[in-house]
C-alpha cells in the first residue's frame, strides 16, 4: 500500500502440494487463508490454484470438491478449476450459501451457474 496499491488488487496465491505427498500442507494452507482473513484490514484476496492438491490421487474430484468447500468457508475469493465439473460448481453454490453469500432458493445451483455463464 506504500507503493500505491490498492489493497482490493492485492491476490495471495498459496501453492498447493499435492495431498498424496504433503498431507498436513493442505491443512496449513487451511489455517493460513483464516489467518490472512482475521489479521488483515482490509483481508486480502486469495486464489490457489486447485488441480494441485490432488495431483496422482485416484479420488481426485472428492478431494478437490471437499477442500475447495473448507478454503471457502475460510475466506478463499478464487481457484483455478475445472469449471466443467458439474458436481464441483455445485459444492461451490452450496458453500457460498451456508456463509450467507448467496439467497437461497430451491434452483440456488442453477441460479448460480446462469450468473456466472456456466
Amino acid at each position: 500500500m506504500e507503493g500505491g496499491l490498492e489493497p482490493e488488487r492485492i491476490i495471495l496465491d498459496p501453492i498447493l502440494m499435492p495431498l498424496k505427498f504433503m498431507q498436513e500442507q493442505a491443512k496449513h494452507v487451511l489455517e493460513a487463508i483464516g489467518q490472512c482473513m482475521i489479521l488483515s484490514d482490509p483481508p486480502p484476496h486469495i486464489s490457489v490454484g486447485l488441480s494441485n492438491l490432488a495431483s496422482k490421487a485416484t479420488e481426485r474430484g472428492l478431494i478437490l470438491r471437499t477442500f475447495l468447500v473448507m478454503a471457502i468457508g475460510q475466506g478463499l475469493d478464487a481457484a483455478i478449476c475445472d469449471v466443467m465439473d458439474d458436481e464441483l460448481i455445485a459444492a461451490i453454490a452450496t458453500a457460498e450459501l451456508i456463509i450467507n453469500k448467496e439467497i437461497y432458493s430451491d434452483s440456488y445451483v442453477r441460479a448460480f451457474q446462469a450468473r456466472r455463464g456456466l
